[in-house]
């Protein structure tokens, strides 16, 4: 690991000179005139919030090609280095918002940077006759360190949850029963507007309901600033945000077969000083479908064979209520309080036809029922505060956050004979509370002379982060007596378990830029105290660890960039995979902890390209590799009297080598394709004491998504997934591939929308699952019904404004400041 960051600490000292170089000899080309340098910051010309992600471009004003571009960020600043001498225009663009034009540019070999200061855009709205000309953003937009995904342009989510948008970006897979992975983990973090949720990964992710989103970040490789937790890195929901002052409302209902519904209602108000919102939402959804497979274990070269086939469903509900207020106390300081609540229930039931046919004796049939149920509540507030100093980037941030949640899971089973006898039935409980408190500082400083996002100065980032988890499980399990028919409590399989968990940690970054190079590099120290104790054994950790990070880019040209990045990461175990107590899982499984596990440690390192074509294309490359040592999974050991014992093991290590390509064209002015594909080779490093062994494989997947334009009030998205064979250090998943077809139309007004949804056309949707043991191997497959078909009418109602003239195009002219 350090010599890994010592090649690119060299890698950084090496490029810097180079860059110097570089930008000296273009100016030497140029008599000793450096290039020009055009920057500013994009308003929101109402109520004066910066524009994030608005597109920025030089166009020259012989042939109106492309000079130079980029887009703005979240602070709304832009950049644009290296322009060419000549007459330019500049035009910024965002979706509903009139299009800002700077006319009679001119730029001179030898001018200085130029700041454009406080660009205001003006929103687009229908008055009356007027034409109002609208364009859709880009579904998926990349930038250096992430992946943006633009909700609204996400048919196929629509009514739905965060989970339906994933479905349809690169870097993320998401299986038939809604588990989300990212680059092949189920291992990442998840933050709802830069604060970690109160919820597991996934259950946040379903939780969110798409209509409150704005957009999506994809973060694979994050910087030191962020919590290291997770070995794949972290996805951040970004919710809506008002612009325009006034009352907004948002609206949206669903109905699909099976049983499936749900709906949302958010209410904004947006102030001069204050800004208020209110959202409630709630949803049902069912997953029906057949199962099927077979386990066969081998003890003392006897061979059993237990074969099932039967069918199941899934349901999953959620009742939310979220909050906020924003208070703008003055132009530098601002304060936002936010609270969040709601329930999340679950379960699975399951009828299954058993075949056991042992290595001697006669074949033995039976009937099973499961069925497990999840009930959760959680409750989350946070306090937040930012002082904005005098000179550009220098802030101040404190936040707080405290969090509650509680969790009720029971799993039952039940086998019968074929004559109704009851042979086996267990009855296993898990409840307990757990609460968070959360403490962050952010302290941003320029350094040097010059702004630093113009590439006169750094910028120094310093902060602190400390949490505090306490955590309860009450376990219980009890099985059938089969003569009594009454259910008996295992002691030794009851027992309750806590878990403590403090984690300190600082940070600090330094991000400069020289020339067309910029660099951002940081360290981050955690110290993670950690005790676990069950009812008669306590397992104590502490351990202190360095998380680097190192990011560069490079942009060789405009609209063309190349970005490097690596970072250290971290996945620890969940408290009671450490727990040494025996949980029965059903009649044939017991579940146990592991009090030697040890953390998964990470290696990540990614190179990025980036090109922006002429005529609405672009092309987007990332090639990543991942080094995981102490790889946590849970083996499977056959016991002497034939049942099965399953616990967390170190399995060995892995290495990943993958390639990401994005492609965006449009075809013509009413369709737009967008090709997305993964390629990924895994190397895993097995231990051959516990049974597992190597593998060395690949895999792939691809997406297409159309979307087509039928006039301006309809929309057609046509999406196709094919997900490849998957390797396990035990086995594999299998692959499948997807077709879904979208339907929007809107009214006159675009108030009123309705959207109808089928999924899954071609009903190729299915989880299927090998293991492979020298002394056990199993198979498993889970097949829903498909197509699934759903309808969502969304209405909004939109701040009133004011009447006021909205300038589609200004000018300036710099002929005499040079440029």
């Amino acid at each position: 690991m350090r010599t890994v960051f010592s090649i690119l600490l060299a890698l950084v000292m090496g490029v810097l000179p180079l860059a110097a170089q570089t930008a000296g000899g273009r100016q030497a080309g140029t008599g000793g005139a450096a290039p020009g340098v055009l920057s500013g910051r994009v308003l929101d010309a109402e109520v004066g919030s910066p524009v994030a992600w608005a597109n920025v471009v030089v166009l020259s004003t012989r042939d109106s090609s492309l000079i130079a571009g980029t887009i703005t960020d979240t602070e709304g600043r832009f950049r644009l280095d290296n322009l060419r001498p000549g007459p330019a225009r500049l035009e910024v663009r965002f979706m509903g918002y009139h299009t800002l034009t700077l006319d009679s540019l001119r730029l001179r070999p030898g001018s200085p940077a130029r700041d454009l200061g406080e660009l205001q855009l003006h929103q687009a709205v229908l008055e009356g006759e007027e034409l109002t000309v609208r364009t859709d953003r880009a579904p998926v937009e990349y930038h250096i360190d992430r992946k943006v995904v633009a909700v609204d342009q996400q048919l196929a989510a629509a009514g739905g949850s965060a989970v339906e948008i994933l479905e349809t970006v690169p870097s993320v897979d998401v299986s038939i029963d809604g588990t989300v992975s990212l680059r092949g983990s189920t291992s990442f973090t998840v933050l709802v507007d830069g604060r970690p949720s109160v919820l597991d990964a996934n259950d946040a992710l379903e939780q969110m309901p798409a209509s409150s989103l704005e957009s999506i970040e994809i973060i694979t490789n994050p910087s030191a600033r962020y919590d290291p937790e997770g070995r794949a890195g972290m996805i951040n929901l970004i919710t809506r945000k008002q612009k325009q002052s006034g009352t907004g409302i948002r609206l949206n209902a669903r109905i699909g077969q099976r049983g499936n519904g749900g709906g949302d209602v958010t209410v904004t108000r947006r102030g001069q000083h204050v800004d208020l919102e209110l959202a409630v939402d709630g949803n049902r959804r069912n997953n029906p479908g057949v199962s099927e497979g077979w386990e066969r274990t081998t003890l003392a070269g006897q061979t059993d064979l237990l074969s099932s086939r039967g069918d199941f469903s899934r349901e999953r509900s959620a009742l939310g209520l979220r909050t906020g207020l924003t208070w703008r106390a003055t132009e530098s300081d601002q304060i936002r309080l936010a609270l969040r609540t709601g329930t999340r229930d679950g379960g699975r039931r399951s009828t299954e036809h058993l075949n056991l046919q042992p290595a001697s004796g006669e074949d033995f049939r039976s009937n099973s029922v499961s069925n497990s149920t999840r009930d959760n509540r959680f409750f989350s507030t946070s306090l937040d505060g930012e002082h904005r100093f005098a000179r550009k980037g220098h802030t101040i941030a404190l936040g707080a956050q405290l969090s509650h949640r509680t969790g009720e899971e029971q799993s039952e089973e039940l086998t019968r004979a074929l004559d109704g006898r009851a042979l086996s039935g267990s009855i296993s409980r898990e409840d307990g509370p757990q609460d968070n408190m959360e403490f962050t500082l952010d302290y941003t400083l320029p350094l040097g002379s010059g702004e630093w996002d113009q590439g006169g100065g750094s910028l120094l980032e310093l902060g602190a982060r400390s949490t505090f988890e306490d955590g309860t499980d009450q376990l219980s399990t009890s099985e059938l007596d089969t003569l009594t028919q009454y259910y008996d409590m295992l002691p030794d399989a009851s027992r309750e378990i806590t878990t403590t968990e403090r984690v300190h940690a600082v940070y600090g970054l330094l991000s400069s830029r020289v020339g067309p190079l910029g660099v951002k590099g940081g360290l981050r120290v955690e110290q993670d105290d950690r005790t676990v104790a069950g009812l008669d054994s306590s397992v104590t950790r502490l351990q202190t660890d360095l998380f680097p990070s190192l990011h560069l880019s490079w942009e060789l040209r405009p609209g063309n960039t190349l970005s490097l990045s690596g970072s250290r990461r971290i996945d620890r175990p969940r408290g009671w995979f450490l727990e040494p107590g025996l949980t029965r899982v059903n009649s044939y499984t017991v579940r146990t902890g592991n009090p030697d596990l040890s953390p998964e440690y990470i290696n990540s390192f990614e190179l990025g390209w980036q090109r922006v074509f002429a005529g609405g294309r672009s092309l987007s490359t990332e090639t990543w590799y991942r080094t995981t040592s102490n790889l946590m999974e849970f083996m499977t050991v056959v016991q002497p009297d034939g049942s099965r014992l399953q616990s967390p093991i170190n399995a060995g290590s892995e290495r990943s080598l993958g390639l990401e390509l994005g492609w965006s064209q449009d075809l013509n002015s009413w369709w737009n394709l967008n090709l997305m594909g993964s390629l990924s080779r895994i190397r895993l490093t097995g231990d051959p004491r516990l049974g597992t062994g190597d593998s060395d494989r690949s895999s792939w997947n691809t997406r297409m998504q159309n979307r087509i334009k039928l006039g301006p009030l309809t929309r057609i998205q046509l999406d196709g997934n094919y997900h490849s064979p998957q390797p396990t250090t035990q086995g594999e998943s299998a692959g499948f591939a997807t077709v879904s077809l979208s339907v929007r139309q809107q009214s006159a007004d675009r108030r009123l929308s309705l959207t109808l949804q089928a999924n899954d056309l071609l009903d190729q949707a299915r989880h299927e699952m090998t293991t492979r043991r020298t002394d056990y191997s199993a198979f498993r497959r889970f097949q829903p019904e498909s197509p699934s078909l759903q309808m969502i009418l969304s209405w909004t109602l939109d701040p009133d404004r004011r009447d006021r003239d909205k300038p589609s195009r200004e000018s300036m002219d710099f002929e005499d400041d040079g440029f």
